[in-house]
């Protein structure tokens, strides 16, 4: 995980630590978290995992939340640099053939969306565990992107949407709320 800072939690983190970063994010993004990151990490099914993302004025990162419990990743792609990819990667995915990505009738930029898992996607595979169903809280330009077309591997085409069941909320607290029971 070159150009990645992880950062496990403890029990009872210290006031600054991921639990206030978790709350924070709540915040920044409309919702609230009324528990902390063990008691949500506790209530996922082991291939589940949340990923909290946040894409500040000079970072970006995520708070990678498992059932082995919550890491913060700082990702080595700058806001600016992301902001480049997600608009290269959206400019040519006008037309849809369905609900599937269909190479042959529109255009795909398979080097942005390669691009794109490699900066978020890929440096989170030490945290992810064995989770194969994705809760996305986008932040910034990431409300733009598509997570399911995202490249995993080019020979043969591998998307995120073919390994992954993904979902978005838009808070960390949302998610919570509209977990299935």
């Amino acid at each position: 995980m070159a150009g990645c800072r992880r950062q496990p939690a403890t029990e009872g983190d210290a006031p600054g630590g991921l639990d206030a970063y978790g709350t924070w994010s709540a915040r920044r993004k409309g919702g609230a978290l009324h528990t902390t990151l063990a008691m949500v990490a506790s209530a996922l099914a082991p291939d589940e995992a949340i990923l909290d993302f946040l894409v500040s004025d000079s970072t970006v990162s995520a708070l990678v939340v498992t059932r082995a419990g919550p890491a913060l990743v700082s990702l080595a792609v700058g806001p600016d640099s992301l902001r480049t990819l997600v608009t290269a990667f959206n400019a040519p995915i006008a037309p849809r053939v369905g609900s599937g990505i269909d190479l042959s009738h529109i255009g795909f930029d398979t080097t942005a969306a390669r691009r794109l898992h490699r900066a978020l996607i890929e440096p989170l595979a030490g945290v992810l565990d064995t989770g194969t169903r994705l809760t996305i809280v986008p932040d910034g330009v990431l409300h733009l992107l598509s997570f399911d077309a995202l490249l995993i591997s080019d020979r043969p085409p591998r998307f995120m949407v073919d390994d992954y069941t993904i979902r978005y909320a838009t808070s960390l607290g949302a998610q919570l709320q509209t977990r299935p029971r």
